[in-house]
């Protein structure tokens, strides 16, 4: 009920969209920020992890690293994490294969409110992907050289053009770019 951000939490978490997904200005991943905006929101933690948990004195579960809670939308989440796991498995089909449908089946089994088959998540997940690939003011580390990474982030550019890829197509799209 209460912002748990200095600037408020819709300012901040419209920012962290805007220099994830917004910096290129791309209309179709523009008209995803519009849409994030909009959609209701809930408490996510972006860095859930091994080495954030842990057990307290009583055997409770305890997380640290809390800086990384927002008010969020879970499909934002949730494409960011396949866009990771699409652009870590770039040079491998077969990984991409199993990796992403996994991801997916097990995200769905536990959340019958989430269209894991919207466009709307395929365009996160594709903008994610960009963020790593086509970004040069915030490097990261892929086994790519940069004629590889040019032609994938070209062919996700592609595939924001069009309705709705299954996620079978996008992702061996994006493994043969």
């Amino acid at each position: 009920e209460r912002s748990i951000r200095d600037g408020g939490d819709e300012e901040v978490y419209r920012a962290d969209l805007q220099r994830r997904l917004g910096y290129q200005e791309n209309p179709a991943l523009n008209d995803v920020i519009d849409q994030l905006t909009t959609l209701p929101k809930q408490l996510i933690l972006a860095d859930l992890s091994p080495k954030n948990i842990g057990r307290g004195k009583d055997k409770q579960v305890t997380i640290c690293d809390l800086e990384s809670f927002y008010q969020g939308n879970l499909i934002y989440a949730y494409g960011y994490l396949a866009g990771h796991i699409l652009l870590h498995t770039l040079n491998d089909p077969k990984r991409s294969e199993i990796f992403l449908p996994s991801l997916l089946e097990g995200y769905r089994s536990e959340d019958d409110k989430t269209d894991f088959e919207s466009g709307l998540l395929k365009k996160i997940a594709l903008g994610s992907a960009l963020y790593r690939l086509h970004n040069t003011i915030v490097p990261y580390n892929l086994s790519l050289s940069s004629e590889e990474k040019s032609q994938k982030a070209t062919r996700a550019f592609e595939l924001l053009e069009k309705e709705a890829p299954s996620w079978s197509d996008l992702t061996s799209s994006m493994v043969t770019a």
